[in-house]
């Protein structure tokens, strides 16, 4: 048995899903980018502006529902080779 089978069958099921891959590190970016303009707004560096802020809360609920439908398709689809 090859050394690099493990990782070979991960890699190959990580591209065969590959639209629940890019879901869930989308919503990853999205969910972080939102988290650093936050930040950046309370430390002071960028001005506080409510329309900035409703725009940053909605990143981050865009965020949260690609992540969790990204995490979803993974999970029934891996459910579904179960079976």
């Amino acid at each position: 048995m090859n050394l690099f089978q493990p990782l070979k069958l991960r890699l190959n099921n990580m591209f065969k899903n590959g639209r629940e891959v890019s879901e869930i590190l989308t919503g990853f970016i999205l969910l972080f980018t939102a988290f650093i303009a936050s930040l950046l707004m309370v430390i002071g560096v960028i001005e506080k502006d409510v329309v900035l802020s409703l725009f940053i809360y909605s990143m981050s609920l865009a965020g949260i529902v690609f992540g969790l439908h990204g995490i979803l398709g993974w999970y029934q689809d891996r459910e579904s080779n179960k079976q």
